[in-house]
């Protein structure tokens, strides 16, 4: 995915800029679906398939699996990043990098929609992007729109690219979140277990282990 990393490359030399406009509504939580993880033959990955929404995800066993989306120190977790508080949605799936904490923070996230006005307005942006950002790129041969976005979590900045695709009269959200404090080094209580631009590298290639379910 050359884009991608060309991208990212611009993302990383421009994120100790971030912003702390707008908060992350909670919007509709829905209880997650069931799916399954499976341990793969290879002991260094691991899949969860959520054949319900026709997707997985391959991912290394050191990070963190989870079906929630609530996190104390990013807030409230709507099952996409900036949901409207009328929005319905289910978050299905978080991949989150060892270590995060409220210091510094990454993970994936995969939200779905079924709502037919969530479906209507799923290439739409939230207000928090920032102008310009705007593309698109194909995950696993499927055209998805791409965005940034700025926002704050728990007095920390809040950086989020995110990428919505219709397939199959579903809304697909898959947000890449990465969090940091600007605080100065010498008054925190313990060492940031990474740096936001360390976070932002390690979170984008998780990216690379979704995959559609194509029957």
């Amino acid at each position: 995915m050359t884009g991608r990393r060309v991208a990212l490359a611009v993302l990383v030399l421009g994120l100790a800029g971030c912003g702390d406009e707008g908060r992350q509504p909670a919007g509709h939580l829905v209880p997650p679906p069931q799916g399954r993880v499976a341990v793969e033959a290879d002991p260094g990955v691991r899949r969860f398939r959520a054949i319900e929404f026709g997707f997985e995800l391959a991912y290394p066993p050191e990070v963190t699996f989870t079906r929630s989306f609530q996190r104390s120190h990013l807030g409230a977790g709507g099952w996409k990043a900036f949901a409207p508080t009328n929005s319905r949605g289910e978050p299905v799936a978080a991949l989150v990098l060892p270590g995060s904490n409220a210091l510094a923070a990454g993970e994936l996230r995969v939200g779905v929609s079924t709502q037919a006005a969530d479906v209507a307005a799923c290439l739409e942006l939230p207000p928090s992007a920032v102008p310009g950002t705007r593309g698109e790129e194909e995950i696993d041969g499927v055209p998805f729109v791409r965005f940034d976005a700025h926002g704050t979590a728990r007095n920390s900045r809040m950086f989020v690219r995110g990428f919505r695709a219709v397939r199959n009269r579903q809304c697909y959200a898959i947000d890449l979140i990465v969090t940091g404090t600007d605080a100065d080094p010498a008054t925190l209580p313990q060492e940031p277990p990474f740096s936001r631009e360390e976070a932002l590298v390690r979170v984008s290639a998780l990216l690379d282990g979704f995959g559609f379910i194509r029957r």
